[in-house]
């Protein structure tokens, strides 16, 4: 090729990513997700905010006076949940690749770059998740396993990027499951047998706090949906199932009989002050025993 021919080429544009986020009484969070979206050093994203009749500050009122070019706000006449949520800001997007994001948590500022070149180099690979940062009320990195039999008992990251194809071949988000969506959506593509890929940085910064959706998935609730909706590989992975689930609630029972234990020493200190107080003839305070009472 001539050097002139070269010199009009024009550089080959990045795929748009589009990041979509749906919003719903994450006031005092959302600016702090958009904020890491636009700081992205991938040169080509856009935001889609869908706002599920949030009843207090709307998304529109949170972010309007940013002036974001690349923003569109979506609100629903009313509220229809997290995976309606996440599939109405899919159908607004453009982007070739999506990435779900909470209102309440962050992405680093590579994130974008560095997941959406490994699906660049690989065309087989459908979705690439990174570690985790956990912050907030619990701080600590967490490296998913992204395996089938895994992601029956613990969810996967819930902002990862993958191909609108993929999206497409599972059917979005089912709008029946008002908890866990993520979770099903995951296995949905792996069942579908779509190969994914891990960027083993904690690149996706994840809000732990009292009110966050994570904290309140109700296991019983999730196992009939479960069964419901994937029953062949349930049972197909019904040993590592029962094994993954009886190892989460002795972790559960270990915290509570260490809590037990704690009490019971606790009470035996308050025995021997009280003891000794009245050796030297002072009055102890009574002690107030929960579930006994006291105050």
């Amino acid at each position: 090729m001539d050097r002139q021919k070269a010199d009009h080429l024009t550089p080959v544009q990045e795929p748009l990513v589009s990041v979509v986020i749906p919003f719903f009484n994450q006031d005092e969070y959302l600016l702090d997700a958009v904020r890491s979206v636009e700081a992205q050093t991938y040169g080509n994203v856009e935001m889609v905010v869908v706002d599920d009749c949030s009843p207090r500050a709307s998304a529109a009122d949170l972010l309007s006076w940013r002036q974001i070019s690349n923003l569109t706000i979506v609100r629903h006449a009313q509220n229809r949940g997290a995976a309606a949520s996440r599939n109405s800001a899919v159908s607004s997007a453009r982007g070739e690749f999506i990435l779900p994001l909470d209102a309440d948590d962050m992405i680093t500022p590579d994130y974008v770059a560095k997941t959406s070149a490994l699906l660049l180099q690989s065309p087989d690979v459908g979705a690439v998740w990174t570690h985790v940062q956990m912050f907030g009320d619990q701080e600590q990195v967490w490296q998913p396993d992204c395996t089938l039999p895994a992601r029956l008992s613990f969810g996967g990251p819930n902002t990862f990027l993958y191909r609108r194809s993929l999206f497409e071949d599972v059917g979005g988000y089912s709008e029946d499951w008002q908890i866990a969506e993520d979770f099903d959506f995951w296995i949905k593509l792996l069942e579908r047998h779509w190969k994914v890929a891990c960027v083993q940085e904690p690149l996706y910064l994840r809000r732990k706090y009292s009110g966050s959706a994570m904290t309140r998935v109700n296991l019983v609730d999730k196992m009939r949906l479960l069964l419901r909706d994937h029953r062949p590989v349930c049972l197909a992975y019904l040993e590592v199932f029962v094994i993954n689930e009886l190892g989460k609630s002795w972790t559960s029972e270990k915290r509570y009989r260490q809590l037990l234990r704690d009490y019971a020493e606790l009470l035996e200190r308050r025995r021997q002050y009280d003891e000794r107080a009245r050796e030297l003839g002072l009055n102890p305070r009574p002690f107030p025993v929960a579930g006994v009472g006291g105050s």
